[in-house]
């Protein structure tokens, strides 16, 4: 098997099986993407919308932005903006960002929503074995500990794939990858920290000044996962989604944040790329014929020489 070629995604991608007299090629074409950033209350009321459709690598940009009255979080320092907010961002190159952060007056919740989809299928005329290669932006949560509680701090980065065969009809829908962290705290208990099985693999930076709040920061991820094997005429589609969401009690507040939802933070590479698996070299079905006849041959000549001498 030679090695993995990358290939980045608007392009599209080949893969050849040569051998006398015979050529089969997978090409895997890909979709634009179709964006989508939304925020709300965790509980169906819409404060803001936007969608786009891009091709990847279009450096275009969407954002919502909405100020739901709350104070701003000064636990965390690099925090500066002036007021509590919900922010998410996405751009044609594939970043998404999300945030959720304030200290509120009566109880809250605030949800921040960044998405994309696409679709890839094999019109070529053999199997194409397809991985991705990703970087998820740093995870952070952060909870007050002073009032009577409970906070909750929560972010996912998921991504679901579906394979669809050549009729349309859907083969399996599974995640990808699924980087899920909940951070809690509450009067007289110690805080919690959930981690999803894909997250669970990397350590969380701990801080707290024992008073006012506790965080919990994950690094940046960069990992290359399996997808599918396509056969001609397959189809897959990824969706890509990040979720944060603040659960606040009255007078208390928090943080939760994948990347910065202000500012889009990778601009060297792309964050997705899917993967194409190099094929190994066979030979064409009726050339293995003609070897198989070849050895009989010897085999016969050999018995006749044996048996003469």
């Amino acid at each position: 098997m030679q090695a993995a070629a990358r290939i980045i995604c608007f392009a599209a991608i080949t893969m050849a099986f040569t051998a006398t007299g015979v050529k089969a090629t997978a090409i895997i074409e890909s979709s634009d993407r179709e964006y989508l950033v939304f925020l709300d209350n965790a509980a169906g009321t819409r404060y803001a919308t936007d969608q786009i459709v891009l091709p990847p690598g279009d450096g275009r940009r969407i954002q919502t932005y909405y100020q739901p009255g709350w104070a701003p979080f000064r636990m965390d320092r690099s925090n500066t903006h002036p007021t509590g907010f919900l922010s998410a961002m996405a751009s044609g190159r594939g970043e998404l960002e999300v945030g959720v952060s304030g200290l509120v007056g009566a109880a809250a919740n605030g949800a921040a929503v960044a998405q994309f989809k696409q679709s890839f299928i094999n019109s070529g005329t053999s199997a194409g074995e397809l991985s991705i290669f990703y970087t998820i932006p740093s995870i952070e949560l952060w909870v007050t500990i002073f009032g009577e509680g409970p906070q909750e701090a929560y972010a996912d980065a998921t991504m679901s794939a579906t394979h669809y065969l050549a009729d349309a009809s859907e083969l399996a829908t599974w995640n990808v990858f699924q980087y899920r962290s909940i951070l809690t705290s509450q009067r007289g208990a110690f805080p919690g920290l959930f981690q999803s099985a894909d997250l669970a693999r990397y350590n969380a930076n701990w801080a707290s000044d024992g008073i006012t709040y506790d965080s919990a920061i994950f690094p940046i991820i960069s990992e290359t996962r399996p997808l599918a094997i396509l056969a001609p005429g397959e189809a897959l589609e990824l969706t890509y989604t990040l979720l944060v969401v603040l659960s606040s009690g009255a007078e208390q507040g928090g943080q939760a944040m994948i990347g910065d939802p202000f500012e889009i933070s990778s601009e060297n590479g792309l964050p997705f790329e899917v993967l194409l698996a190099s094929p190994t070299d066979v030979p064409e079905p009726a050339s293995n014929g003609l070897i198989l006849a070849g050895l009989l041959l010897l085999s016969v000549g050999h018995t006749r020489q044996r048996r003469s001498s």
